[in-house]
């Protein structure tokens, strides 16, 4: 895994990496200044980026003992519903994938959550389900945060936590520590470089 992880950092820094100078700083979902912003989808819409990312996904997912895998759109939807419905497929290993809106459509359904089915019929957010939380990119954590609340409302159980780029930012401390599993693949130091998250995975399941 150490080499598809180093692989996907590499890509990360090179295509999802974009930078301003001090007078156009880009404004990141919580609001703040940056000159330097991530665009995760950069990667994981790529035809390079995807594989890997499934692969990364989907082994941490496996390790875990997750069944779903999803998050806030629109960051969550490329690694869930296509790079992790991709490496399952390749594996020939059922995991299935789900995005939660910002706020339900107006239209149709109006749902919030759209999500896969169980065989049996159920929803696959239902009562006990094992869900891993991904996104690409995590400033604060207030997207991962929302996905999580919704998770949780429809009674499953947040099994673990999984981000492409972890900032650093120390108030998303709570979303690192928000299930048994947190898993960053890279981070960024305090000279702004990236590179691979001292996280790594939890010791208890890094065989």
């Amino acid at each position: 895994m150490d080499e598809t992880r180093d692989k996907l950092i590499d890509l990360l820094d090179r295509f999802a990496r974009v930078s301003r100078d001090a007078d156009t700083r880009f404004e990141l979902a919580s609001g703040e200044g940056s000159e330097v912003y991530f665009d995760g989808k950069r990667v994981t819409q790529s035809y390079e980026g995807m594989p890997l990312v499934g692969q990364v996904v989907w082994e941490f997912a496996r390790k875990i003992g997750a069944e779903a895998v999803g998050g806030l759109a629109i960051g969550s939807i490329p690694i869930s519903d296509a790079a992790v419905a991709y490496a399952t497929f390749s594996a020939k290993s059922k995991l299935e994938g789900f995005y939660v809106l910002d706020s339900a459509k107006t239209h149709g359904t109006k749902e919030r959550v759209y999500q896969s089915f169980r065989e049996d019929g159920r929803e696959l957010l239902s009562k006990g389900t094992k869900v891993l939380i991904v996104d690409d990119v995590m400033t604060t954590g207030g997207s991962i945060g929302r996905a999580i609340e919704e998770v949780r409302e429809r009674g499953a159980h947040v099994q673990g936590v999984l981000v492409l780029i972890d900032r650093r930012d120390d108030r998303a401390e709570s979303i690192r520590k928000a299930a048994p599993y947190f898993y960053a693949v890279a981070d960024l130091d305090e000279k702004g470089n990236l590179g691979p998250s001292p996280t790594g995975l939890a010791p208890a399941i890094a065989s």
